[in-house]
């Protein structure tokens, strides 16, 4: 019998106003030139991992970065022993099923709650990698030993916890992570392939997120190449996904998969797949190191935006960037358009620019519907009308 499908994400819910790679790049004085085509040796360094029957796929990938930035910063890669010790599907004191990765992995439990706790979704699974770069920056990360990462769901760690093989406590997990937290992160803004091919060279890898097709069922057991989205005429959307995205060359971005033998590790997808997804929703962000950072902070103003209304959406130049109470990072001496929505409420749209340093929307209720108009529209409704 095959093993299930890998448990993707839903949609992300909004695009991020946020530091953008491409515009850092452009306040550099130093160019560097990719090569045409560039792989990150330390890719095969990593150690395979299976989210399984969970839709952790973004904590799965900043994992997978983690690791592989800890190599180009040290140098220290695992060592034969570790991994001849690697294990699969072995349980921990209080029933997880986990994998036993090599002794310096990081745990993609702990980003993958960390970042839930920052974005706070509304679906009971998944996440987004917008609030894991942020829970990356602001919180650190830990190792899988400190943090086991659940296959199964059934023992889930939402906080770390005190086993005989490994855990800690919360406290103990927070000064850990501490000590191992991003200098920053930034969004490659433009998403094109260029601009993407250019950051996985200049920084080691991006992490991605892609629609799935309803086509990728083929994958099972092949070798983790997506097929195209036009093959066959399908072209539905199935869910979402995170990896890190670690070579490039003119035809293909080289992925990281969390699907363990579900299909090869070591997977890709086209450039074709890439400007037909660009049209359903693509993301991609870099981690900054230092000199990126004093860029940065030297060209954008933080914005905070609050509402009186729980869960008021605020609109950007009519892109949706996420929900109240929220921080923006805008661009000095440039104007923008906020608009804040929320249901039952009356739509309030205030100017934005540098020069303040918190918007705040304070919506009125909207006036109720007089009985026979919610009637009529029912009626309507009843017959197909909108």
């Amino acid at each position: 019998m095959p093993p299930p499908l890998p448990i993707l994400d839903p949609k992300p819910t909004s695009k991020a106003q946020d530091w953008s790679y491409e515009k850092i790049r452009q306040l550099k004085t130093e160019v560097i030139t990719r090569p045409l085509a560039w792989k990150n040796p330390l890719a095969l360094e990593t150690c395979q991992r299976d989210q399984y029957q969970r839709g952790t796929c973004v904590g799965q990938s900043m994992a997978y970065a983690y690791d592989i930035l800890y190599m180009m910063l040290t140098g220290d890669k695992p060592t034969d022993e570790d991994k001849k010790n690697y294990i699969i599907n072995t349980i921990d004191q209080v029933g997880t099923v986990h994998d036993e990765l090599y002794p310096k992995s990081s745990s993609a439990e702990c980003f993958y709650q960390k970042s839930r706790e920052i974005g706070k979704p509304p679906y009971p699974s998944g996440s987004e990698i917008k609030w894991a770069v942020r829970a990356w920056n602001d919180y650190g990360m830990n190792i899988e030993t400190n943090w086991h990462t659940d296959k199964m769901g059934n023992k889930v760690w939402d906080k770390p916890r005190t086993t005989n093989d490994g855990g800690i406590t919360p406290e103990e997990a927070a000064i850990f992570s501490a000590k191992h937290r991003s200098m920053g992160y930034a969004m490659i803004e433009n998403e094109t392939w260029d601009s993407v091919c250019q950051a996985i060279f200049e920084k080691g890898f991006v992490l991605a997120c892609i629609p799935i097709y309803a086509n990728f069922d083929s994958m099972l057991w092949k070798d983790g190449t997506f097929p195209d989205p036009d093959k066959d005429g399908i072209w539905s959307i199935t869910g979402y996904h995170a990896m890190c995205v670690y070579g490039y060359d003119d035809d293909w971005l080289y992925v990281l998969h969390s699907w363990g033998n579900w299909c090869g590790r070591f997977g890709k997808f086209s450039r074709h797949y890439f400007d037909v997804s660009k049209n359903d929703w693509l993301e991609f962000w870099v981690i900054l190191d230092d000199a990126d950072v004093r860029i940065a902070t030297g060209y954008y103003v933080p914005m905070i935006i609050y509402s009186n209304v729980t869960g008021t959406e605020i609109y950007v130049d009519d892109t949706m960037r996420g929900y109240a109470p929220l921080t923006l990072s805008i661009v000095h001496d440039q104007d923008y358009i906020v608009r804040a929505h929320a249901a039952g409420y009356i739509d309030q749209i205030l100017p934005m620019n540098s020069d303040m340093m918190e918007v705040v929307f304070k919506l009125e209720p909207a006036p109720a519907m007089p009985w026979y108009i919610r009637l009529i529209n029912c009626i309507v409704k009843s017959f197909g009308g909108k």
